[in-house]
């Protein structure tokens, strides 16, 4: 696996993958280079400062893209060309059609394309949905799964206490 893009979440995907049995690590790129001498110290792999260089230098199967998401597009599309997988991290793309072109690109190469959703089966996430769905059928009508109403108006001393009610 390479990862492209050391900022805190690239970084966690590297550490993660040197932790993880069945994976290993073979490349990182970024373009700060006081970040790529510590992945050098950290993960003992090659560094790069160009995403087409490591691809094309490193015998992987799969890339992470986690750069910034305007440069997503560009850097999936050389991972198919180079004949990898790629995990991509959201937003996938910057529009729609940034990401058709992304699909078309694996399902040409015949390669997987997926989106990280890492936070989606986290305790403290599931917790929250939980959390959620008892106080929506007392304190809160959902317009929206981010996006809700009280039901009732803010308690008697004017703060917003559930307490309160």
């Amino acid at each position: 696996m390479v990862v492209c893009g050391l900022g805190r979440i690239g970084w966690h995907h590297a550490d993660c993958c040197g932790n993880t049995k069945g994976l290993s690590l073979v490349g990182v790129c970024d373009t700060n280079k006081d970040v790529l001498q510590k992945a050098k110290v950290s993960f003992k792999v090659p560094v790069f400062t160009s995403s087409e260089e490591m691809l094309s230098q490193v015998n992987g199967d799969m890339v992470v893209v986690a750069t910034p998401s305007h440069l997503h597009a560009e850097m999936v599309m050389q991972a198919f060309k180079q004949g990898y997988h790629v995990m991509v991290e959201k937003p996938m793309a910057r529009n729609a059609a940034e990401a058709k072109k992304m699909i078309m690109a694996a399902n040409q190469a015949k390669k997987y394309l997926t989106v990280n959703q890492s936070m989606r089966y986290q305790p403290d996430t599931l917790f929250i949905k939980q959390l959620k769905v008892v106080l929506s059928e007392k304190y809160f009508k959902f317009i929206r799964e981010d996006m809700a109403l009280r039901k009732e108006p803010i308690g008697k001393s004017g703060r917003n206490s559930m307490e309160e009610q």
